[in-house]
């Protein structure tokens, strides 16, 4: 009776012990760790830009049907001597190969070159927000510096003040994701993150740039107040 009970002692000690180890294993992630979005659509999107350049099979350049083209709501893109020609989903050599025949139709031996950005919106504390027309190829880094970068404390240019890296917001279709893109702590997978058509980057301002910016307006104001005052004294005197 007392090995038995000594048996299922160090049975219960055992169990409770590989439960503490499974338990450990499914620990919440570290601080920082979230599920990056995937890229979820590939190919030419609505708003995105195709720039083309059509050759004669001589050499010449058709200067007519070349040039730069935002692809419309419907997925389209017009072209000179072709009409509308609708791209929408395609890859950069599915749509060289399309306009090669489509204009092989026209000119003998016809040669296109096709290069597709995507469009991706930067807003909030960085040095130049804007729309940017980026390639399939490029990454968040990548955008956030054709964006001038974040905006540090010694920009005074910026009147938002200094950024928050830590916080940058991605919206893509529709979802919104928290990544931490400080230099010092940015993952591997962050680095890898590719852009998507249709992206929406936004860099927050750090707490102490808005508190200081709250401190500006409201000491601004008062200051205003108190000349205002002090004219209607002198006046009334």
């Amino acid at each position: 009776m007392v090995k038995s009970g000594r048996a299922a002692a160090c049975a219960l000690v055992l169990s409770f012990l590989v439960g503490g180890c499974a338990s450990s294993g499914s620990m919440e992630r570290p601080e920082g760790m979230v599920d990056l979005p995937r890229v979820t659509r590939t190919g030419v999107q609505p708003g995105d830009q195709v720039i083309i350049a059509v050759y004669t099979g001589a050499g010449a350049e058709l200067r007519e049907a070349s040039g730069e083209r935002i692809v419309d709501p419907s997925g389209e893109i017009f072209l000179p001597f072709l009409s509308t020609v609708r791209v929408i989903g395609m890859e950069t050599a599915d749509i060289r190969r399309l306009l090669e025949e489509r204009y092989g139709e026209l000119y003998a031996q016809a040669v296109v070159e096709v290069v597709v950005n995507v469009k991706v919106n930067i807003t909030g504390a960085v040095r130049s927000p804007g729309q940017f027309f980026l390639p399939p190829s490029a990454t968040l880094v990548d955008a956030l510096s054709r964006a001038g970068g974040v905006s540090a404390e010694i920009d005074v240019a910026i009147g938002g003040g200094a950024s928050d890296p830590s916080q940058v917001r991605l919206v893509r279709d529709g979802v919104a994701t928290v990544i931490d893109m400080r230099p010092l702590e940015i993952r591997p997978p962050v680095l890898e993150l590719l852009v998507q058509s249709g992206d929406w980057l936004y860099v927050p301002r750090a707490q102490r740039s808005q508190t200081r910016e709250t401190i500006t307006f409201w000491g601004t104001l008062f200051s205003t107040l108190f000349t205002a005052a002090s004219l209607i004294v002198l006046i009334t005197q």
